[in-house]
This record gives structure tokens, C-alpha cells and sequence, in this order.
């Protein structure tokens, strides 16, 4: 429906995008931190990447020593990866989870759940292929923040048509639970 959307030009499937440095930096400042995104990634850690662009999460991860996988549906995504030597599945989290046995022990998904129509299906897939003990990140743009109110349609993650759905922390949180996860904590980071 929107793939004219998701063509090779979307920033999104170039390598380093969105981590907010030079990959060497970015990778020397994660090993510092034990982690990255605000989580803590260990050696040997069974990470799963969901919508993973261009792998930019799945290369930080794997220079921490994180065992990764990457999903992505788009093949300029997966090409991106592919050419870095990651790991990563093309298509959907539905079809990855019909196709393994796999469990992980950390599954991301980095401003994808705006992209999808149904967040509650999307949040039990993850659920199907996470490990006991294993905890869910999420990140997507607050459609409570002040500017969202005062700009509406103007606010840069409105970002129509290629966002289906809006996410408050409250109704995240609300999708996650109706998937029958448990929400520990959420977050809010301006990164302007």
C-alpha cells in the first residue's frame, strides 16, 4: 500500500542512521555505557532488531558482543544489511515468527510501531519469540508532547502517510498490556 513510501531513498535504510555520531564514537560511548538506547546490552545476548533499517542497532549491538538478528521488509533495508554482513530476515515480524524456534532475550523496535496498523498484533508477535526473563524496547514519537498539540498536522512526526498510528505513552503502554506483556518503565527524551 505504502511501499513507494519505503524506496531506496528513505533514510532509514542508509547505514548509521539515526545513531547520532560516527559509528566509531557512537560503538566506543555504548561500550562505556554497557548498552545503548537506554538498554543494557551484555555479551552473548540473544537481540532481535525489529524493522531494522539500515542495521545501524544490529552493528552497535554486535560490536557489544550480542548475538543479533535483524527483521526488515523492505529490500533496500535488508540489501543495507546484507552488505554489512548482519544478520536479518526480509519480512515481517508475523512470517519471522512463523519461521523460528528462536527466543531472544532483547527485542527492539526503533520508531516502526507508528509504521504498522495493528500495535497490539505487533506487540504479541513479540512477545512469541521473546525469551523468559527477556524485556521488549520500543521508542516512538509522543503524540502528547506539547508540540504535537500546537503544531497537529505540522509536527514533524505526524509524518503522514507513512505514520498509520500515533502512540502516547499511556496508549503504548495500553497496547503492550492488551498483548498480555508487562510494562516496567516508559521514558520520554527530546532529542532537539
Amino acid at each position: 500500500m505504502l511501499d513507494h513510501c519505503y524506496n531506496a531513498a528513505y533514510p532509514s535504510y542508509r547505514v548509521g542512521h539515526g545513531t547520532g555520531g560516527a559509528a566509531e564514537s557512537v560503538i566506543a560511548e555504548a561500550k562505556q555505557a554497557d548498552g545503548y538506547r537506554y538498554v543494557e546490552i551484555r555479551s552473548g545476548m540473544r537481540t532481535l532488531d525489529v524493522g531494522c533499517g539500515g542495521g545501524a542497532f544490529l552493528n552497535i549491538a554486535c560490536n557489544l558482543g550480542a548475538d543479533v538478528q535483524g527483521g526488515e521488509p523492505s529490500a533496500h533495508g535488508v540489501e543495507s544489511c546484507r552488505e554489512q554482513e548482519l544478520p536479518v530476515f526480509h519480512g515481517d515480524l508475523k512470517a519471522f515468527a512463523a519461521e523460528t524456534d528462536a527466543k531472544f532475550d532483547l527485542i527492539t523496535a526503533n520508531h516502526v510501531m507508528e509504521h504498522h496498523p495493528d500495535p497490539v498484533a505487533m506487540f504479541a508477535e513479540m512477545k512469541s519469540v521473546l525469551a523468559d526473563g527477556g524485556r521488549i524496547w520500543v521508542a516512538t514519537p509522543n503524540a502528547a508532547c506539547r508540540f504535537s498539540h500546537a503544531l497537529r498536522g505540522d509536527w514533524h512526526s505526524a509524518d503522514l502517510p507513512i505514520h498509520l498510528q500515533h502512540f502516547s505513552r499511556a496508549s503504548l503502554s495500553r497496547c503492550a498490556e492488551e498483548a498480555g506483556l508487562i510494562v516496567e518503565s516508559t521514558v520520554t527524551a527530546s532529542e532537539d
